[in-house]
């Protein structure tokens, strides 16, 4: 929380570590840095009284693994995304969340990571549809080589808010 000048100016004292910082006395922060000195003594204690706000929306959400073993079996790969889907899927329904978007994530014994994506007409958080795309777009895709991570990713989100009426 301190700008470049001020920890400069630290610098120059030999203070380079919070350590240093905890040392200090209350009133050297009030004369050092004012008003705000009273904030950073208190910081560096562990003390911030300032709320905590989360205003983060979420944009997708998703599964992945990385193999024990390389695969090149393609049943082998829609069994995990099957469970992807349905773990993914379960979560829609309890937060009320639709999606339109689909993407399959993979990447190579050699490291190279690949993903491609459907996007339907509509909005979805259902299991049969979801594993459907999921499942298309891996049997249309033409792979190289084994397979050594898979995931399933959904994104374009709508968010349905609902709130429970009270009987009285």
């Amino acid at each position: 929380g301190l700008g470049e000048k001020s920890v400069e100016r630290l610098n120059n004292m030999g203070m380079f570590k919070i350590e240093d910082l905890y040392e200090l006395s209350r009133e050297f922060f009030v004369e050092y840095f004012g008003k705000y000195g009273i904030d950073i003594y208190e910081r560096i204690r562990g003390i911030d009284n300032r709320e905590v706000t989360v205003n983060r929306d979420r944009k997708s959400y998703g599964r992945e693994n990385t193999l024990k073993f390389d695969t090149e079996d393609i049943q082998d790969i829609l069994y995990y995304i099957k469970k992807f889907c349905l773990e993914i899927c379960e979560d829609l329904k309890r937060k009320n969340v639709y999606i339109k978007t689909i993407t399959f994530k993979y990447k190579t014994s050699n490291f190279e990571t690949h993903t491609r994506s459907r996007s339907l007409n509509y909005y979805t958080n259902d299991f049969v549809v979801i594993y459907k795309v999921a499942e298309e777009i891996i049997r249309d895709e033409k792979f190289i080589g084994s397979i050594r991570l898979i995931g399933i990713t959904v994104s374009s989100i709508r968010e349905e808010k609902v709130e429970q009426l009270k009987l009285f």
